[in-house]
């Protein structure tokens, strides 16, 4: 791997035989992460070698991926994306430039301690991702939502079901009145893995963007719900879920990233649809990993409060979808009586 690197970096350094790993490395589940450096300077360049066998996108993709969301960024003022420098030769993997920050799934967490950073640091995502969804704009679809409730039901009747678990019935009557409705929404090319950890603060309100997959056009919600999803879930607000001061906290970077990724660029009932799927699947990796953790007198403490936290956030989802499913209601009533007023009292016969 490190020959491969240092072939790679000969197109951006004259020594790249002066750069060696900086540490052990890291992995990422789907990948291998290499800190390449000088000796005693700090990383430079980080090389990616994602895992096949994972289900992992190819390096080739994932690198023009990369390559896209970076020419993307040169038009823009704010934030930045990783500077992609070269494929590996024979392709198993590829070199980025180093973003030096914190990630903010160590950024967010802290909002307890320091709320004012922390509400920065959303609001940056926000508009990063708003920025992003307008360069992979591609149409704007007529969505049945009975299919995205299809999903939430496969996911339960497959996954949940087998682990003994269900979605809470708050979220059963949620998904009941969302099927029979159709919405036209906005579609874009994903990043796809738009998480916390995949955002660098590089300031105060900027932020660098890590590993686009660009590997389908879909529903903008679709992003926004990931996000959310891993964001809710983090540990300091998971376990604190009961505790007002941690729900605070939460809703206010959730209400920060939102209004800056802007109220009329989504559909509120898609978005509802599409966070109740991404904490479906989170529930279900969350067990995951505890089922592979072996034998132990915790473990089935350790299931019981995973199970009461997705609950809860599962119940304050489908909360908040019947709220928008009953704006959407009201709002399309409101828009047939101004049709109906404005056509006024048909002509008398000739």
């Amino acid at each position: 791997m490190l020959a491969a690197a240092r072939l790679a970096l000969a197109r951006v350094e004259s020594r790249p035989e002066e750069f060696g790993f900086r540490g052990p490395p890291l992995s990422s589940g789907q990948a291998m992460i290499y800190f390449l450096a000088r000796p005693g300077a700090s990383p430079r360049y980080v090389a990616k070698a994602p895992r096949d066998s994972c289900g992992a996108l190819p390096a080739s993709a994932q690198y023009e991926a990369l390559r896209t969301c970076h020419a993307w960024w040169r038009t823009e003022d704010r934030h930045s994306v990783a500077r992609p420098i070269a494929l590996l030769p024979g392709g198993e993997g590829f070199v980025m430039a180093h973003v030096a920050g914190e990630s903010l799934a160590r950024v967010l967490p802290r909002g307890l301690l320091r709320p004012a950073a922390a509400a920065k640091a959303a609001r940056a995502a926000g508009d990063f991702l708003r920025l992003f969804h307008q360069h992979g704009k591609a149409d704007v679809a007529e969505v049945e939502l009975s299919a995205l409730v299809e999903e939430i039901r496969t996911a339960q009747a497959s996954e949940l079901a087998s682990a003994g678990l269900a979605l809470p019935a708050a979220v059963e009557r949620a998904l009941e009145a969302a099927a029979p409705v159709c919405i036209r929404a906005r579609r874009a090319r994903l990043h796809g893995d738009f998480t916390p950890r995949n955002l660098i603060l590089t300031s105060g309100d900027q932020v660098a963007m890590l590993d686009p997959l660009l590997d389908r056009v879909g529903l903008v919600e679709d992003d926004i719900a990931a996000f959310l999803a891993m964001m809710s879930s983090a540990p300091v607000f998971a376990s604190g879920l009961a505790l007002a001061p941690c729900r605070r906290v939460r809703v206010r970077l959730e209400s920060a990233f939102m209004a800056e990724y802007g109220s009329g660029n989504f559909s509120p009932v898609i978005l509802g649809l599409r966070l109740i799927n991404e904490q479906v699947w989170r529930w279900v990796y969350r067990r995951g990993r505890l089922a592979g953790a072996g034998r132990s007198r915790l473990l089935g403490l350790r299931a019981a409060l995973i199970d009461a936290q997705m609950a809860a956030l599962l119940h304050e989802s489908a909360a908040g979808l019947a709220r928008s499913l009953a704006a959407l209601a009201l709002s399309r009533r409101a828009s047939a009586g101004r049709a109906a007023w404005g056509a006024g009292p048909a002509p008398p016969p000739p």
